[in-house]
Parts: C-alpha cells; sequence; structure tokens
C-alpha cells in the first residue's frame, strides 16, 4: 500500500489590512576601506635672508653755522660738595634705617631668585618697643613677607617717639627685598 502525503499549510485567514510601505531586501553593505592619513611633507625652510647695511657715504657738509640763536647760552650747574650735610634727619628716617640696618632676606628666597615689596603695618610705644606688627600689603613672596613682619620685631627699641607725638604710633613702612646685580 503507497501512501501519499502532501504538505499542506493551514489556510491563511484573510484580514482587511491596508497594504503598508513595499520592502525591499537591502544589500549587504560593502565595508570601504579606511583612507591612508594624508603624507605630510615638509615645508622647505625659508632662504635666509641677509641684511647689509648701507656703506657710510663721505661725511656731508652741514655748511656755515648759524650766526646767532635764541636759545639762551648753556652755563654748567654748580657742583654740589654734600646734598645731604644740611638734611634733617626724620624720626621716621631713622626709624625706617633701623629697619633696614635689621632686615634679613630669607637664603631660600634669595635661591630662588624671589623679590619684591612688603607693606608691613606696626604699632610701637614711646620707648621704641613694638607692640604688635602685621602684613599690610604682600610682596608675592610668603618667604619675604614672613621676613618683613618679623623685621619690626627684630630691630626693637626703635628710636623713641618725639614728645610732640602720641604715646603710640602705628606705622606703615615698606621693606624691600630686591638682588643686586652683577
Amino acid at each position: 500500500m503507497i501512501v501519499a502525503l502532501e504538505t499542506t499549510s493551514p489556510p491563511v485567514p484573510q484580514l482587511e489590512v491596508p497594504p503598508g510601505p513595499q520592502q525591499q531586501e537591502r544589500q549587504a553593505a560593502r565595508p570601504t576601506p579606511p583612507k591612508p592619513p594624508p603624507v605630510k611633507t615638509a615645508q622647505a625652510a625659508p632662504d635666509p635672508v641677509f641684511f647689509t647695511p648701507p656703506r657710510p657715504s663721505a661725511p656731508v657738509d652741514p655748511g656755515p653755522s648759524a650766526p646767532q640763536t635764541t636759545a639762551p647760552p648753556v652755563q654748567p650747574a654748580p657742583v654740589a660738595v654734600r646734598a645731604a650735610s644740611n638734611a634733617v634727619a626724620t624720626w621716621e628716617g631713622q626709624v625706617l634705617a633701623a629697619l633696614e640696618k635689621t632686615r634679613r632676606y630669607p637664603p631660600a628666597a634669595q635661591a630662588r631668585r624671589q623679590q619684591g615689596v612688603a607693606h608691613v603695618r606696626f604699632r610701637m610705644n614711646r620707648a621704641g618697643k613694638v607692640l604688635w606688627s602685621r602684613l599690610e600689603r604682600s610682596s608675592g613672596f610668603g618667604e619675604l613677607d614672613r621676613a618683613a613682619v618679623d623685621a619690626p620685631k627684630r630691630a626693637q627699641p626703635l628710636p623713641q617717639i618725639p614728645a610732640e607725638r602720641p604715646d603710640e604710633v602705628e606705622l606703615v613702612v615698606p621693606v624691600e627685598f630686591f638682588l643686586a646685580r652683577p
């Protein structure tokens, strides 16, 4: 007995759906080879430009000098024997000189070639004792600022306050730190 089997699929129910867009099978994308990097060409160095200074020409005769000018005649200034011989030393100048004598440039800051001016505010009593000191304006470097704040304390006793001034005086002084040029 021979049995023949037929392969049939079940019937597909018909639905009332409007047709959609036509679909097409996409072709496999071909990989594009990577573009080679652009070749860098070395630019030729520009030709050197040589400057030839002009040759000095023969001196030109300026002609006759002017017979008379309207400017007054030049007289040399008198030579000063000692400019500061008659200057009166002020109390403020004495305080600044005392601070300058005891100012110490921190060696580490000096080795790093740090320079600047720090302004220090301090209060002192009539006897020249420094009551307190603080930084008013920075030099830009911490070590120089600390050395500047210590300068008034190290210089005490400072010159005594004159009688016409109050018993305590508050001053703001610049403390300079500059390296000497070789």
